[in-house]
């Protein structure tokens, strides 16, 4: 199994621990804020923003690439809206990697902060942003299930 191989399988792991953590979800707890106003809404719309707006954009700018034309910030009315977007946005990120060599993962860009990354940094970058994700979902939901919830 090449290095690839094995960023792509921990990248689908991800996804679906992120929406392991997210089954179930209603309709008030999708939007209801904790006392720091983190709420699963705000976390998803971050989410799928960072891999259009941020990860995506440093991927395709790596591998000599345009990026996805007409993103905008997401913002979402429903858990279910948002569950269906994350997965198109996984599914552009993946699309990426189709015609990859083990040599173009080599290939690097420069973050906005400046640094120098290569693609195989950047693909284990988000599968970890795809773990912390995960926690910060189950975090939230167990708040509200403890007794977060208003009325």
């Amino acid at each position: 199994m090449t290095d690839l191989d094995l960023l792509a399988r921990r990248l689908e792991e991800g996804k679906e621990a992120l929406l392991l953590a997210l089954a179930g979800v209603g309709p008030e707890e999708f939007v209801w804020e904790d006392e720091q106003g983190r709420s699963l809404r705000r976390l998803l719309e971050g989410a799928v923003d960072a891999l259009n707006l941020h990860w995506g954009r440093l991927l395709a700018l790596a591998l000599g690439l345009p990026p996805v034309p007409c993103i905008a910030p997401a913002q979402f009315a429903s858990a279910r809206e948002a569950v269906l977007v994350l997965q198109v946005a996984h599914r552009r990120l993946l699309n990426l990697l189709h015609p990859l060599s083990p040599e173009e993962l080599k290939r690097e860009a420069v973050t906005p902060e400046g640094r120098q990354v290569r693609v195989v940094e950047i693909l284990a970058m988000v599968a970890g942003q795809y773990e912390e994700w995960a926690k910060e979902i189950r975090f939230l939901r167990q708040s509200y299930a403890a007794g977060g919830r208003k009325g």
